[in-house]
């Protein structure tokens, strides 16, 4: 069908956009972004170390402890001098061992003890520990990792690099949310390599932000709905 401008030009009649098509993309339009948004934000960073431009940092979430009777490392049985900037692996350590390092600024200690031999010296009390992970270490190399100003634990890096700790959490006064946590290694050139990040507040739960995604998919489907009835009943 043709239809008249009022200036004498002739142009052809576009079937024109249902006011209830528009008004209904205008409130799915946003919603189906912000749900978007939302979706793929904690994605990124539930991906683990190096995903979301965590690539320079350490990644630092609470997690719960397989077994609430896990435990602390007691006291330091023996010493060991060492130099403060030595990050080489305690001799005779493995994937069973554990090595605490603590002292003056400008020297260190080091402690080395079987983890099967090291005596109980208090459980968790929270049941919760600090999931620690970085990456871009020298592979199956020791990494030192501390929390605050805590005595230091010696780490294993992965063949890739990656380096994964749980670090149990003996009470509820031991770390705060912002705390500080290093992780001092080698990187694959042999040149030293420090990744730092920081503790998150303690979960607290299921919250609001956990009923966001759902509330938002209903009301994409209650908008979805409604636009079908609509075309049906026109």
């Amino acid at each position: 069908m043709m239809t008249h401008d009022g200036h004498g030009s002739v142009r052809p009649r576009t079937a024109g956009v249902p006011k209830r098509t528009r008004r209904a993309a205008m409130i799915t339009i946003p919603i189906a972004s912000l749900g978007l948004v939302l979706a793929i934000l904690p994605s990124a960073s539930a991906e683990g170390p190096g995903y979301g431009g965590t690539a320079d940092k350490l990644s630092v979430s609470w997690a719960t402890t397989a077994s609430p009777g896990t435990a602390v490392p007691p006291p330091a049985p023996a010493r060991e001098p060492m130099g403060s900037s030595d990050v080489s692996e305690p001799n005779g350590s493995g994937p069973g061992s554990a090595a605490i390092f603590h002292g003056s600024r400008g020297s260190s200690v080091r402690v080395v003890a079987r983890a099967s031999s090291m005596p109980a010296a208090g459980v968790t009390a929270s049941g919760l520990s600090l999931s620690v992970g970085g990456v871009g270490f020298r592979g199956l190399s020791a990494v030192r990792v501390r929390v605050g100003t805590g005595a230091a634990f010696t780490g294993r890096a992965d063949a890739t690099g990656t380096l994964q700790v749980l670090v149990p959490v003996a009470s509820d006064t031991e770390v705060h949310a912002g705390m500080s946590v290093v992780a001092l290694g080698n990187a694959p050139s042999g040149t030293s390599m420090t990744l730092v990040g920081s503790i998150p507040p303690r979960p607290l739960g299921k919250g609001p932000v956990d009923v966001v995604p759902w509330f938002v998919a209903a009301i994409l489907l209650a908008a979805a709905a409604s636009w079908l009835l609509g075309r049906v009943g026109s």
